[in-house]
């Protein structure tokens, strides 16, 4: 009998650490959520600072003239490319 009481309260420490492990891993996945909306936050600052710099750039940058139609395709292709379309 006395093996039976160790092994119940063995059993019953592993229940308990579980559950304490439980709120442990609780508490660090809503940690590591809020780290991630942070980062996302972040990098869509980033990306919104990026476009705002290129089309000032772009903005700025002289216009010519296209000479030839392959110039013209060239040109219609960086542009897509900018905002995002290829």
């Amino acid at each position: 009998e006395a093996r039976w009481d160790g092994a119940v309260q063995r059993l019953e420490r592993v229940e308990s650490e579980s559950k304490l492990l439980r709120l442990d891993w609780d508490g660090t996945i809503e940690e590591l959520t809020q780290l991630a909306g942070s980062v996302e936050k972040g990098r869509r600052r980033a990306a919104a600072s990026l476009s705002a710099a290129e089309r000032k750039e772009r903005d700025q940058a002289p216009d010519e003239a296209p000479q030839s139609p392959q110039e013209i395709r060239n040109q219609i292709r960086r542009g897509m490319t900018r905002m995002g379309g290829r």
